[in-house]
C-alpha cells in the first residue's frame, strides 16, 4: 500500500514513526511550512518534517492545498505517484475535494477525540479544560467538512483527574497508532458509520490570550485550565511585587465552600503552597515559574521570595501582551 502521510505536531510524528517502524511504504510527507519560534524567532521545522528528513522521505510544505496554489513539483508528484491512501494526523490544513478524491482508498484522519465531540484544532486541551471524563481516538473517512467524515473506528481513553494535556496526548497517541494500523489492515471490511448529529462541539484553537487566569471563575475550572494548557501555552498571573507575569504549572482546587473576594492570597505555606481565593473555592499553587527562571515548587518559590509574597496581596487584572 502506497501511503501519503500528512501531519505536523508531535502527536502526528508519533504516528509516522510507528508506520515507518512497521515498514509501511510512505511515498511522501506533507507538513506545515517552517515557522519562526523561540526568542530569536528563527525558522523551525515541524516534528514531522524532522522525522521525515531523518528517514529520507520526500517532504512537501505547501501553505495552501488548492490545486492552483501548488508548486509544479507537488502537482507533478501527485500526478505520477497516485497513492492508495492518504493518512492525516494533526496536519492543520483542510484537504480540498480534489485531494480527497485522489487516493484509491480515500483519505483517513486520526482525530484525538470521540467525535462528534470536539471537532477542530485543540480536542485534547478542551476535553481536560471542560472536565470530560473520557476522550478517545476516532478514525474517519474524510469528507469536505471539518472532522465530519464517517467513522471507521473509535476507541475510548479515560481522563484521569491529574492528567495534563501532555499526559492525555501520550495515552491517545499510543491508542491512535494501534487503531490506525487496524484500520489500514482492514480498510475494505470496516463498516462506515455517519457521525451523530447530537453532541457536536468544536475545540477552537488555543490562543495565548486565554492563558491569563481569571480568579472570578471557580477554583476547579482554573485547576482544569492549568492542566489543559500544560505544556502549551501555560497559564500566567500577575502579582504587584513582580515586574513580569508568573507561570503556574500545577495547582490544586481546595475548600470548595469558600466564598469571598476573589484573587486574594489567603495563605502562604512552605509545606502546602500559595493559596489564592477564587469565585468559588481556593486555588493552591503547587508549581510556578518566574520569568527568566526554571520551574520550581511553590515551596522553593516562597523561600526565595519571602519579602515579596504577602497575605492579602491581590492578583492584578491585566490583558495579555506578547
Amino acid at each position: 500500500m502506497r501511503i501519503i502521510f500528512a501531519g505536523t505536531s508531535d502527536f502526528a510524528r508519533f504516528h509516522l514513526a510507528h508506520l515507518l517502524s512497521l515498514g509501511y511504504d510512505i511515498t511522501s510527507v506533507f507538513t506545515q511550512p517552517d515557522r519562526p519560534s523561540g526568542r530569536g524567532m528563527h525558522l523551525s521545522s515541524s516534528p514531522v518534517k524532522k522525522l521525515a528528513l531523518e528517514a529520507g522521505l520526500k517532504v512537501f510544505q505547501p501553505s495552501n492545498l488548492n490545486q492552483e496554489c501548488l508548486s509544479d513539483d507537488i502537482r507533478d508528484f501527485l500526478t505520477k505517484e497516485v497513492p492508495d491512501i492518504v493518512i492525516v494526523v494533526a496536519y492543520g490544513l483542510i484537504l480540498p475535494s480534489w485531494l480527497l478524491k485522489l487516493p484509491k482508498l480515500g483519505c483517513i484522519n486520526v482525530h484525538a477525540s470521540l467525535l462528534p465531540r470536539w471537532r477542530g484544532a485543540a480536542p485534547i486541551q478542551r476535553a481536560i479544560e471542560y472536565g470530560d471524563k473520557y476522550s478517545g481516538i476516532t478514525i474517519i473517512k474524510m469528507d469536505s467538512g471539518l472532522d465530519t467524515g464517517c467513522i471507521l473506528l473509535q476507541s475510548i481513553v479515560p481522563i484521569s483527574d491529574d492528567f495534563c494535556s501532555k499526559d492525555l496526548e501520550a495515552r491517545l497517541a499510543s491508542e491512535g497508532v494501534n487503531s490506525l494500523v487496524h484500520v489500514i489492515k482492514n480498510i475494505n471490511e470496516l463498516p462506515v458509520n455517519p457521525q451523530s448529529e447530537d453532541g457536536v462541539s468544536y475545540a477552537k484553537k488555543i490562543e495565548k490570550s486565554e492563558s491569563i487566569l481569571n480568579f472570578s471563575n471557580d477554583a476547579l475550572s482554573l485547576e482544569r485550565k492549568i492542566r489543559a494548557f500544560n505544556p502549551f501555552p501555560g497559564v500566567i498571573i500577575r502579582l504587584p511585587s513582580f515586574d513580569k507575569p508568573i507561570k503556574v504549572w500545577q495547582a490544586l482546587a481546595i475548600n470548595s465552600s469558600f466564598e469571598g473576594p476573589s484573587g486574594v492570597i489567603t495563605d502562604i505555606s512552605v509545606n502546602q503552597g500559595i493559596d489564592i481565593s477564587t469565585g468559588k473555592g481556593i486555588l493552591r499553587l503547587k508549581e510556578v515559574q518566574k520569568s527568566g527562571c526554571n520551574k520550581c515548587s511553590a515551596s522553593d518559590f516562597i523561600r526565595g521570595h519571602k519579602d515579596r509574597l504577602l497575605l492579602g496581596m491581590k492578583v492584578i487584572d491585566f490583558e495579555y501582551s506578547k
